[in-house]
């Protein structure tokens, strides 16, 4: 698998066919930004800061169209056909079954906790390893909907190789922690992107009724509105809190950002990172050690400017 890895950098950021799809996927989600600035602009009109940058605006909000979208996709049966068969395509690079192949595409997909629903029948009867694995994947992934926010404060190019990274290096790493000889006895996983059974009012089982097309948009839109929410109040509170922390350790003149910055060098420059950009890395990984990747991802693009951060840098630590 990390064949595959080393291969996937290869061809995504060494040739012209790989930097063509980078350009092309930054392309439209940047085109998706745009289209969901309309609703913005019409709702907030004036409030925006002309003369900003206003994050919660620019960045999260954005979330609510992308969100939508990506529920017209998923209730058309577009995203289960996708992630059937790119799942089935894992399962033949990895070998670690094809339930566990599943949810790391799913979990690229709709991200958490949204894809633990998929598979909610099945989860009481899984193995400890399966089960390990499966949360491994779970906690390595974003949604496609986080990706426009992303892509807001990173190049896209790296965040685009990112995510197909990850989903190979979560699979790495719950092989290397919890090895075991993966079977699918236990699931029936041609069911898996299909509607599960439901109780009704009498207590009998049978399919769900579908949700209206407009319910579904309605639905999706407050999906996508929670999770800008959620995360404008996390980002509230970590940035504070960090900011009440150097505040502190700046009374008795240190640098609590320095601090941890020398404390993860050493494993910044095992990663490859050249040693004069270790400490700044370093802290890096500590801020989104410490606090969320939001904050660390706004210290990166703040640490890019400077400190100059090669671009090698830069795609390591995205």
């Amino acid at each position: 698998m990390i064949f595959i890895q080393v291969l996937i950098v290869l061809f995504m950021m060494n040739t012209t066919i790989g930097l063509t799809i980078l350009t092309a996927l930054g392309s439209f989600f940047e085109g998706l930004i745009n289209i969901s600035k309309a609703g913005i602009n019409f709702v907030f009109g004036d409030i925006q800061n002309k003369n900003g940058f206003t994050f919660f605006l620019n960045v999260l909000l954005p979330l609510v169209f992308i969100s939508v979208l990506i529920g017209i996709f998923n209730y058309i049966k577009v995203l289960p056909f996708i992630i059937k068969y790119v799942g089935i395509a894992i399962n033949k690079i990895t070998r670690m079954g094809r339930l566990e192949s599943y949810f790391a595409i799913s979990t690229a997909m709709f991200g958490q906790p949204e894809v633990y629903l998929t598979i909610k029948d099945i989860i009481p009867r899984l193995s400890r390893a399966k089960l390990y694995t499966i949360a491994t994947s779970g906690m390595s992934a974003v949604s496609m909907a986080m990706l426009g926010s992303y892509m807001q404060m990173i190049e896209p190019k790296f965040v685009v190789t990112a995510v197909m990274l990850n989903i190979f290096s979560a699979l790495i790493i719950a092989s290397v922690i919890n090895p075991y000889k993966s079977d699918d006895t236990d699931v029936e996983i041609d069911n898996l992107t299909k509607s599960t059974e439901t109780k009704t009012l009498n207590g009998k089982t049978g399919k769900p009724k579908k949700v209206a097309f407009f319910q579904m948009i309605g639905d999706s839109a407050m999906d996508g509105f929670k999770i800008a929410v959620v995360v404008a109040v996390m980002l509230l509170a970590f940035i504070s809190l960090m900011e009440a922390i150097n505040i502190m350790f700046g009374s008795v003149g240190l640098n609590f950002k320095q601090l941890i910055g020398y404390v993860f060098a050493p494993i910044a420059f095992l990663m490859g990172i050249p040693w004069s950009e270790a400490v700044p890395a370093g802290s890096l990984m500590a801020t989104k050690l410490i606090t969320n990747e939001f904050v660390a991802m706004l210290d990166f693009k703040m640490s890019w400017v400077m400190y100059q951060l090669e671009h090698k840098v830069s795609f390591q630590f995205t």
